[in-house]
């Protein structure tokens, strides 16, 4: 991850009205991140499975969804085992200082994070992409 990226991470998580909040997006960016960095760059003219759009094949103009929805699927497929059930039922079970459900706003923020953790990596790579083509 680049700097930048990073930067622009801590400050959209900086936005958000409780640490907790903050430290959901930045969990979620981190996720997501990962997620799209698993990925491989599909070849042109392959044939690729996505859970959201079935088989599709790779041409120069969804080279990159294609990615994209791969790395959507990697985080949603992972959140099946285990490890993840830590997250979400420290999610599920928050509360802020009053006591009161902040659950929905974890799980929002998580969710917001994912998304551009997927979107920064994949920016970061069609960029570095450019560069050596």
């Amino acid at each position: 991850m680049t700097h930048a990226a990073a930067k622009t991470a801590r400050e959209t998580a900086a936005a958000y009205k409780t640490d907790a909040e903050s430290d959901a997006y930045l969990s979620g960016f981190d996720r997501g991140f990962n997620c799209a960095s698993w990925q491989d760059l599909p070849e042109i003219g392959s044939r690729v499975y996505t859970e959201s759009d079935g088989y599709v094949i790779v041409n120069d103009e969804n080279q990159w969804d294609v990615v994209q929805s791969l790395a959507y699927d990697s985080e949603s497929n992972g959140r099946q085992f285990s490890p993840f059930e830590f997250t979400a039922s420290e999610f599920n079970s928050a509360e802020d200082e009053d006591g009161e459900d902040i659950s929905e706003e974890l799980w929002e923020a998580f969710d917001a994070g994912i998304t551009d953790g997927i979107a920064a990596n994949i920016q970061e790579r069609m960029e570095q992409f450019r560069k050596t083509a």
